[in-house]
């Protein structure tokens, strides 16, 4: 069994919108005495954790975790520690670069300043709603073909913004979205007439082929001219262009009617608990998710009707609060098989302080040129093919080297390396970019030029800094902190101690010279819970005691052990 594997045996479940006081009143009632009967101590850490961040993000940790150590000391229970983390490094954060707002086209660029200005946010925040709605628009009618190759990739997006609750999430999403619903509904209603004529015909068709089959006038030829009306009968269905909280089936079926394609757009991420298994007991179905990032036909034999679908495409455009999207990333079923890995990212700074009781309206010529290009994107017909759209030579040897650039970081030791499932996907990603970017200053016939090759590297860079932040936020530093604490680390395991205080550590591992080159090493294995530091009472009488370390008794524990060796 694998360490995700381990962690996926989580057996606490929290009710939605549990408050603080709720959550500490179960927590004494019901969640503690669950571990009564946990024997296996993986299995208690496991579930130990799970309490704890539950409790961590209702800012009720202290309160609980002493709750927990005094219950279960009361039942003659083990005290409770939490799963270690085998990756023992110090991280350094990736410094944020803010986002190349020039590199968009102007009527873009105009319009993300003026509602980050609007509603007071970073850049950063507006980005990816923006391109994806460009996505939700293009997807399905072009495709574009990677230099030098026959290569091609159709134009949607998987991206995910992630801020903190309060950020004006949604404020940023409806200046975004709005002209798309405005076009939906538009479109509905001019369309109701012929779904009103193409319903009547259906269903009168119907009734005339089951006469035909059955009763006194039934006849075989009446049938089969009739069934070749209904199989010729064209469908007309309102236009869906989104959807948030649906299963996967659900999302099929609207694709099915809907050429193939279907939005996911939602400034609350709730899609990830449905795809996780929010409706269906837990089992998670991203089979459509995986398959529709890049038009991989579609077969589907378990609903009523079988459903397929020859060129299956999905926008995503989520806005995630932190702990959501640290839920979605440290899924087993969507790391492990690359739902993640599919997805755009980024984490805007937070205006909060800085923020003013009135801001500037975005200005009306700038709000209309959005809108006007918006809605002329959405008017592109979808063919029965997409179309492809094509680089230029200068355009093509721009992109050969960021394509060289991207490949050198994936090599044993290159930066890339580690997140190497993300990054062998970002010069596509960079491509998709550049076509959505093209669509919005000329036409499909026309060739990408290298202007708009230049402007999709910039912001390809600029996504892959913040890939860094998604995929552990940090970048591994291996120094001497994180040696000094494998160091100390390897050597408590050789002993079973229960405790022992600072002194008895810097006496006992005589590698480390100075007592003070062991605080600093000491903190990190707190960090990643393999010792807990435990308070000492100081009455400023004499000399001061030294402070005292628990060690976390799965270090010992074969079974643990073999799990993060793998």
């Amino acid at each position: 069994m694998t360490l995700s594997e381990v962690k996926a045996l989580n057996r606490f479940s929290f009710d939605d919108g549990l408050t603080k006081e709720q959550f500490e009143l179960r927590a004494g009632n019901t969640y503690i005495p669950m571990f009564f009967n946990m024997l296996n101590p993986i299995d208690r850490a496991v579930n130990f954790g799970v309490l704890m961040d539950k409790a961590r993000e209702l800012e009720c940790a202290d309160i609980i975790f002493s709750t927990a150590q005094t219950i279960m000391k009361q039942e003659n229970c083990p005290e409770l520690f939490e799963l270690p983390e085998p990756e023992l490094t110090v991280k350094k954060a990736v410094p944020l670069s803010p986002f190349p707002v020039n590199s968009l086209p102007k009527v873009l660029s105009e319009y993300l300043k003026a509602v980050s200005d609007d509603v007071q946010v970073y850049p950063e925040m507006c980005v990816l709603p923006m391109l994806s709605v460009l996505s939700v628009c293009c997807q399905g009618k072009f495709e574009i073909e990677l230099p030098n190759t026959s290569h091609r990739e159709p134009l949607n997006l998987y991206t995910v913004t992630i801020a903190k609750p309060g950020e004006r999430k949604s404020g940023v999403f409806n200046s975004f979205t709005a002209p798309i619903y405005e076009y939906q509904s538009k479109e509905n209603e001019r369309r109701k007439p012929a779904i009103s004529e193409y319903q009547a015909n259906r269903v009168f068709l119907e009734n005339q082929y089951h006469n035909a089959v059955k009763g006194k006038n039934a006849s075989l030829e009446r049938a089969k001219e009739l069934k070749k009306e209904l199989d010729e009968l064209k469908p007309v269905n309102p236009l869906n262009l989104t959807a948030n909280d649906c299963t996967a089936e659900a999302i099929a079926v609207s694709m099915s009617n809907n050429n193939g394609v279907m939005s996911i757009i939602d400034d609350e991420c709730g899609v990830f608990d449905v795809i996780s298994g929010l409706y269906s007991n837990g089992n998670s179905n991203i089979d459509i998710f995986l398959k529709a990032y890049d038009g991989t036909p579609v077969n589907i034999r378990r609903c009523a009707k079988q459903i397929d679908i020859k060129n299956p495409l999905i926008t995503f455009g989520i806005m995630a609060q932190p702990k959501a999207f640290e839920n979605a990333i440290g899924n087993p079923q969507f790391i492990g098989r690359g739902l993640i890995q599919r997805f755009i990212f980024s984490f805007p700074e937070s205006k909060q302080g800085e923020r003013t009781q009135s801001s500037p309206p975005i200005p009306e010529n700038i709000r209309n040129s959005y809108n006007e290009l918006i809605e002329r994107l959405l008017n592109i017909p979808t063919p029965e093919k997409p179309l492809t759209l094509r680089f230029n030579r200068s355009a093509s040897l721009i992109l050969k080297d960021y394509f060289d650039y991207i490949e050198g970081r994936l090599k044993t030791g290159g930066q890339l390396e580690y997140m190497s499932e993300w990054a062998n996907k970002l010069y596509a990603k960079c491509i998709r970019i550049a076509g959505l970017l093209h669509l919005c200053e000329h036409s499909g016939a026309e060739p990408v030029d290298e202007q708009t090759a230049q402007r999709a590297e910039n912001i390809a860079m600029w996504l892959e800094n913040h890939a860094h932040k998604a995929f552990g936020g940090i970048e591994p530093d291996s120094d001497e902190i994180t040696e000094k604490a494998k160091y100390i680390l390897s050597r408590l395991k050789t002993n079973e101690y229960k405790v022992l205080t600072f002194r008895e550590i810097v006496r006992l591992y005589r590698k480390i010279k100075k007592s003070e080159d062991f605080i600093e090493p000491l903190a990190l294995l707190e960090d990643k819970k393999y010792i807990r530091k435990i308070p000492v009472e100081y009455l400023e009488k004499g000399q001061k005691p030294s402070p005292k370390y628990k060690i976390n008794p799965l270090i010992y524990n074969k079974e643990f052990n073999s799990i993060t060796a793998q």
